[in-house]
């Protein structure tokens, strides 16, 4: 392959990644309006497209637990949940796509994370304290002393 059919192939690809501008016509005058979306960045939500893995995202705080801090992000029809505590440190992040969840590799603890259809038994003799309602989860942090077990349950099946 040349140079010139190399350049031109960088090109090729660089023009398709670009953002596409959405122009609206309003009413019979000729005012537009110019919107630039972006690959997963749903603007409609309050799920942000940008920011995952940050201490203090751009996104909004998604907690109904004072002490945590729950920001939500979508890209490629996957949505991420990541929680941070009061200091803004990430403790962990969830991925989940049609009702499968998975934890990523992130942040500073290692707690044990359960996740559906999953239920650990060592729970049950533990504080629970919701952190994030969902329609179709809720995000729970169980903690004994200093065990901590972060996990993803579907409504009513809390204990």
């Amino acid at each position: 392959m040349g140079q010139f059919q190399r350049s031109a192939a960088i090109a090729a690809v660089l023009f398709t990644a670009m953002p596409i501008p959405k122009v609206a016509a309003e009413g019979s005058g000729t005012k537009q309006a110019i919107a630039a979306c972006c690959l997963g960045d749903d603007n409609t939500s309050q799920l942000k497209g940008i920011g995952l893995g940050q201490e203090n995202p751009s996104a909004a705080n998604l907690s109904v637990d004072p002490r945590w801090r729950v920001y939500g992000f979508a890209r490629d029809g996957i949505s991420y949940y990541q929680v941070n505590d009061a200091a803004g440190r990430v403790q962990l992040i969830i991925g989940t796509l049609d009702g499968v969840f998975w934890a990523l590799p992130a942040g500073e603890t290692s707690s044990q994370v359960v996740l559906p259809p999953q239920r650990a038994a060592v729970i049950d003799a533990m504080d629970r304290s919701e952190v994030y309602q969902h329609p179709t989860f809720t995000l729970v942090r169980y903690r004994n002393g200093g065990a901590t077990v972060w996990s993803v349950e579907h409504p009513g099946t809390g204990r």
